[in-house]
């Protein structure tokens, strides 16, 4: 398989098992078949009609919202119920869906024939109500009982067809409490805007026949554009609020992650996706590694370098996205590829590639050009923002480098010497005490020589991890040259100093360093002291001074703490 298959670690969705749409196909199937004879002898041509009227209504979708159409196939089948009657309306639906299915794409045809069952069953239903609600003579005489059955006819198309939307969407693992709201907030608007234009349907064909459905469709066309206008307005919603977002990732952020990582996250609101990753471009050869991915605690896979014929490097010479409808019938991964549905959307700013976009779900449902297209238009942002903080974070880096020793993290020589003469200006200024800490490692080059200058580095670093777990969050620690560190002690004494070296050196004593050789070995440090006002009013002289007091400790036998 190739490098980019194995973006993240699979994670493919589990649905409801086969004889969950099983049953509920066969069901449907034996409702249709149980009625076919009578209701095909009956009456073909409204048979036929209706099949014409679902078949433009599953054609011509009102809109596309996120992952799927949005059409009016409910509300035409329930008009067709109380036309036909509920098991010829689901007849007409079946129908049309089993076609649909079969020139559709492979990985979508279960699907295709599933909902065609659930508007068959919901039919069915429907047009039972109805007809046990007007079976009486009393209530076909009564036009407000009549109108009574048609709402609960309508009630129980929606709760049936609801229904089994909801457990469909409940088969997915994982699945949010607000995708399962969005899934049906969208059928709840389309039967909304839908319902009650079908029931006039209905209503007008009862009294009229066929001369009511021109007008009426008129009707029906203003409630579609009105649902199209309500989804793309709250669409365009999202992709603003997704915008400031990433401006405030602009202003914000410092590490390069965090705005692909909200990018990901706001795109979940305009598209539904099961995986995604977002390439970067390395420095050394335009490398794409994966930078950010989801779901967050999805494990990435070493992929090392992407394939430079594969799909990813395709894409990032793109300037418009590249739809991957299923992903086992592109030639360069016949046979090797999962059952996915991709859309890479290339990122770049000022006409440099920074990376790519990937999107993948199964190809049963399949990325549309809308969809793309909607995800595209927030590549400049992203870029932007990526760029941003990259940037940030480098100026970050190159001014911790100027002020922080690269070996042991610790302050440098320059910035001691900086901070030193703020504290004494500040114990100055409010009469308070300071010391100084000289510290220097016994026979440091003896240990050099002894197992090599690697080893030695790996014991300053050491070092400097047992002074900061040794000293308070408010002390000072810095590598003042070689093997020598100054610890700056705000508010503490002389005599206080002491004791805190004394600590220090019993705790370096204690550590314990294993070698290359896999031998431990022990090492120890010695410890001058000064303190103001004791021994001097200016940085200069707490310095000599405890350098002083440090070479008499080492004079004396090493490994001990001399004060000025």
């Amino acid at each position: 398989m190739r490098a980019e298959t194995k973006a993240i670690a699979a994670r493919t969705p589990w649905r409801w098992p086969a004889p969950y749409r099983a049953v509920v196909v066969v069901v449907a199937v034996a409702v249709v078949a149980a009625t076919a004879r009578t209701t095909l002898a009956s009456q073909p041509v409204s048979l036929a009609f209706v099949s014409l009227l679902v078949m433009l209504a599953r054609a011509v979708p009102v809109v596309y919202s996120r992952d799927r159409p949005i059409t009016f196939v409910a509300a035409v089948v329930y008009a067709a119920s109380l036309i036909v009657g509920g098991p010829a309306a689901g007849a007409c639906a079946l129908s049309v869906h089993v076609l649909w299915a079969a020139l559709s794409d492979r990985g979508a045809r279960a699907r295709i024939v599933f909902l065609g069952a659930q508007y068959t069953l919901a039919a069915a239903v429907s047009g039972g109500v109805f007809m046990a609600l007007i079976g009486d003579n009393a209530l076909r005489e009564s036009a407000s009982a009549s109108l009574a059955a048609k709402v609960a006819a309508a009630a129980a198309f929606i709760a049936v067809n609801s229904l089994l939307v909801a457990l469909d969407a409940a088969g997915t693992r994982h699945i949010s409490r607000a995708r399962m709201n969005s899934v049906l907030r969208v059928h709840a608007m389309a039967y909304a805007a839908s319902f009650p234009l079908a029931l006039l349907v209905a209503v007008a064909y009862r009294s009229l026949g066929h001369a009511a459905i021109p007008s009426l469709a008129g009707v029906l066309l203003i409630a579609a554009y009105a649902v199209r206008l309500t989804v793309e307005n709250r669409l365009l919603a999202l992709h603003a609020r997704a915008v400031e977002a990433l401006g405030q990732s602009c202003a914000h952020e410092v590490r390069p992650e965090e705005p692909l990582r909200r990018f990901l996250a706001l795109t979940r609101d305009l598209v539904t996706f099961e995986r995604a990753v977002l390439w970067t471009s390395d420095d050394v050869g335009g490398r794409l590694r994966p930078r950010a991915w989801h779901p967050g605690d999805a494990a990435v896979d070493d992929v090392g370098d992407t394939d430079p014929d594969g799909l990813l490097a395709e894409s990032l010479a793109r300037s418009k996205p590249l739809v991957v409808p299923d992903l086992r019938r592109d030639p360069r991964y016949r046979g090797t590829a999962r059952a996915e549905s991709w859309v890479l959307c290339p990122l770049h700013l000022h006409g440099r590639p920074l990376g790519v976009a990937q999107f993948i779900r199964a190809a049963s449902r399949p990325f549309s050009r809308a969809e793309s297209l909607r995800l595209h238009a927030l590549a400049p942002q992203v870029s932007v923002a990526f760029e941003s903080a990259r940037i940030r974070h480098l100026m970050l880096r190159y001014a911790n480098l100027a002020t922080t020793d690269g070996l042991t993290g610790l302050m440098n020589h320059r910035r001691c010497q900086e901070t030193l003469s703020e504290e004494v200006q500040r114990a100055v200024r409010y009469g308070r005490p300071l010391a100084v800490l000289m510290l220097d490692l016994d026979a440091f080059k003896q240990f050099n020589d002894t197992f090599g200058h690697p080893q030695g580095d790996a014991l300053l670093r050491r070092v400097a991890q047992i002074l900061r777990g040794s000293l308070r969050t408010s002390d000072h620690i810095a590598r003042y040259g070689g093997e020598e560190f100054m610890v700056i002690l705000p508010e503490t004494t002389r005599d206080e100093a002491w004791h805190l070296a004394e600590r220090v050196r019993r705790n370096v004593g204690g550590a314990s360093i294993e070698v290359e050789d896999g031998r431990i070995v022990y090492r120890t440090v010695s410890i001058g002291v000064a303190g103001y006002p004791d021994d001097g009013a200016a940085p200069a002289d707490l310095v000599q001074k405890a350098d002083a007091a440090l070479y008499r400790a080492k004079r004396s036998g090493r490994n001990r703490v001399h004060s000025a």
